[in-house]
């Protein structure tokens, strides 16, 4: 991108300048002379990308894949990981913060590094099928697979609990408890008449 121009006498040394380029290798279109020739010369410096390791943290230092990626290119296509009870919410330059890398976002880091998975975390309703019972206060109408959840007892007046059933557990249960659980639910109260 600039250039060097100057007299040498002939027979003179030539020493050829040193050029450096960030992400790139160079080299001479053709090998400089040493000394100098009866003729003017003129030499070309071609410039040649590298390629940099791209490794990709799905988080907490789990390392999934990697991939070459040409500096000054774009990083092309960008695996796409999942997470039980989280959504993708992309490649960035650090685990936390950091800018945001897509598949046509050109690599402009001139060295081997790690792009970081983040994640949004995903909240679920929970339902309650009463059958004219009352909620305890302490149920939770939202959770996320980090929360551990009990689901307390409703009341009903002239009856006593025996469980809530769910689609796939069609016997009441007494205790149920979420822990590390995705999707929406629905419980249903039972009762039996005092």
């Amino acid at each position: 991108n600039s250039y060097t121009e100057g007299e040498i006498s002939y027979g003179e040394s030539i020493i050829a300048p040193v050029l450096t380029k960030r992400g790139y290798t160079g080299s001479w279109d053709i090998n400089p002379a040493h000394t100098m020739p009866a003729k003017d010369l003129s030499y070309e410096m071609i410039w040649t990308a590298n390629k940099y390791d791209v490794t990709f943290d799905k988080g907490d230092g789990v390392v999934i894949s990697s991939k070459a990626c040409t500096f000054d290119e774009s990083y092309g296509t960008l695996p796409e990981p999942a997470k039980k009870g989280y959504t993708f919410a992309g490649w960035y330059t650090d685990a936390e913060g950091g800018k945001k890398v897509t598949e046509d976002t050109q690599m402009t880091t001139a060295e081997n590094h790690t792009l970081y998975a983040h994640w949004d975390i995903i909240t679920y309703t929970i339902g309650y099928e009463l059958n004219d019972g009352t909620n305890s206060s302490q149920n939770p109408l939202k959770y996320n697979v980090e929360q551990l959840v009990v689901i307390k007892e409703p009341t009903k007046k002239g009856h006593s609990f025996i469980g809530w059933t769910w689609e796939g557990q069609d016997e009441p249960v007494h205790d149920v408890v979420l822990d590390g659980a995705v999707g929406n639910r629905t419980y249903e109260a039972h009762w039996k008449i005092n």
